[in-house]
């Protein structure tokens, strides 16, 4: 918007989520980008006279063939990775498994803040340190992280890492995920299981379980940060959510 803009032409933003900012606004705490400095970046954009519709979704209140009915020459798709993935083990449906994108969603929208005393998060990218620090500034009295490769293959950058280990995030590596476990309906626990690494001729080791190490790690509270995906599809010409 802000480059085509500069260029001449007229441009209009259509935003599902209240406020402007994208995954960027709505997917990293406010503890290491505040919503301050965002505004800052966005007015910019508005002050060269770009149109701004809030709470619009495409493929649901708009569509592509919608837009170009009213008169826009060209629509750009910047639709970000809205969709969490969820490992899909058993007891999967209990209350108190989320993915890292509706956890961290949640603390700029008018969405009940996920909370909890024991946390386990499953995952070792930037997005898993934001969930396990969040859960920390969020009230949680204990948020351990596992990940199934050794401590060397984290995706975290490095000083991500080390913050959350000296604010108290608690760290086990080689072990992986086997279900979920609750009672009524409600999570209590998650089961894993202790794994080495057999180097293969692709990129990452496969991981091999160790027999006998199967433990049930109590929790009330599972951020699942092992990915992301655009909720999105084409068909007939025409995009939308679904």
């Amino acid at each position: 918007a802000y480059y085509l803009a500069r260029l001449g032409h007229q441009v209009e933003i259509f935003e599902m989520m209240p406020k402007l900012g994208g995954m960027p606004l709505y997917g990293i705490p406010e503890y290491r980008l505040s919503e301050e400095q965002y505004k800052w970046d966005i007015d910019g954009v508005l002050e060269l006279g770009v149109k701004v519709h809030t709470g619009v979704t495409l493929g649901k209140d708009i569509t592509i063939r919608s837009l170009k009915a009213v008169g826009f020459d060209a629509v750009y798709l910047a639709i970000g990775l809205w969709q969490g993935r969820l490992l899909p083990f058993e007891g999967k449906e209990l209350k108190g498994i989320y993915s890292g994108i509706d956890y961290l969603r949640r603390f700029h929208t008018d969405e009940e803040v996920i909370t909890g005393k024991k946390f386990v998060i499953i995952g070792a990218g930037n997005v898993a340190m934001d969930c396990a620090r969040s859960a920390l500034r969020a009230g949680a009295s204990h948020v351990l992280l596992i990940f199934r490769f050794s401590k060397d293959l984290m995706e975290a950058n490095p000083h991500e890492i080390t913050d959350a280990e000296n604010e108290g995030v608690e760290m086990r590596c080689l072990v992986s995920p086997v279900r979920f476990v609750g009672e009524d309906g409600q999570l209590t626990g998650i089961e894993i299981e202790s794994v080495t690494l057999q180097p293969n001729s692709g990129g990452l080791p496969d991981c091999i379980p160790v027999e006998g190490s199967k433990e049930i790690l109590p929790c009330d509270v599972v951020i699942q940060a092992v990915g992301q995906a655009a909720d999105f599809f084409v068909q007939s010409g025409e995009a939308g959510v679904r």
